[in-house]
């Protein structure tokens, strides 16, 4: 896993230090931006994990700074804090209308370790293996992409039929199907028919990729065993936080079913006569 990256823009040495020292205590690289011209350097040429802005910056408020962030196009969804000196209701709620992750307060800078702690946590590699059941040759190169880099190992299926063939004899962590496909059978009928296997094979988590643009279809799926779903054309940041989750629980999942049956084993023989 590449390491994470922060970028703090703070004129005050002392909190950049203090800043650094908690990056290095979590593994976190940090750069530090003295006045907004260098700010906005390290944002034209190199990329981060998260932003920390001061509350004023060569005379320029931290909240103008912020917006003008935003719609830059590497740093749409990244996280930005604002530290301030004084946190109140008002700046509370100009600092999140203009797009910041949330508030830290200069004289407790917990906050930014727990979140450090967390988001580290979150963006480490997950080993799963993944059925995609995608007839797009384009849509297969990207999601297999974004699923690699994530640490994944993914099979690929252009049809409900074989993916359905594919996964009794595979072990898999997670299922991502498109709703439309060649072929008679749809995502929601593969959904089905994983759903009546016995066994945690049939709780896999099922994530469908879809078109349609009806609530009350979308909400249909879930009575086909969907467990989430995304609307096409599919955020990339939103995607890759969607299968980590759903893959962690159902691997918790296993590990659990599994404990509870060598524990269930284990009494079993304690009470056969010896």
């Amino acid at each position: 896993m590449t390491k994470m990256r922060l970028l703090l823009a703070e004129p005050t040495r002392a909190i950049g230090d203090l800043v650094s020292y908690i990056c290095e205590t979590e593994g976190v690289d940090c750069d530090i931006a003295r006045d907004v011209e260098s700010l906005f350097s390290y944002l034209e040429y190199e990329t981060f994990d998260v932003l920390c802005l001061a509350p004023n910056i060569d005379a320029n408020e931290g909240i103008d700074i912020l917006k003008k962030i935003r719609v830059l196009p590497n740093f749409a969804y990244i996280p930005i804090f604002l530290f301030t000196s004084s946190p109140n209701n008002q700046l509370t709620r100009q600092a999140l209308a203009s797009g910041a992750t949330d508030l830290i307060s200069k004289s407790d800078l917990n906050g930014l370790t727990y979140f450090l702690r967390r988001y580290k946590e979150e963006k480490e590699n997950i080993e799963a293996r993944v059925l995609l059941v995608e007839d797009s040759e384009l849509q297969q190169k990207i999601f297999t992409a974004l699923l690699e880099d994530m640490g994944c190992h993914v099979d690929v299926c252009d049809c409900a039929h074989d993916a359905f063939d594919d996964y009794k004899k595979g072990d898999y962590d997670i299922v991502i199907t498109d709703i439309v496909l060649k072929g008679l059978l749809s995502g929601v009928a593969l959904a089905g028919r994983i759903r009546q296997l016995e066994s945690t094979a049939g709780d896999v988590p099922i994530l469908a990729v879809t078109g349609y643009d009806d609530p009350s279809r979308e909400a249909s799926l879930f009575s086909y065993g969907v467990s989430d779903y995304l609307k096409k054309p599919v955020d990339e940041v939103k995607f890759c936080r969607q299968v980590k989750i759903l893959v962690k629980n159902f691997q918790q999942y296993k590990k659990l079913q599994m404990k509870t049956l060598e524990l269930a084993k284990t009494k079993a023989a304690s009470l056969e006569p010896s």
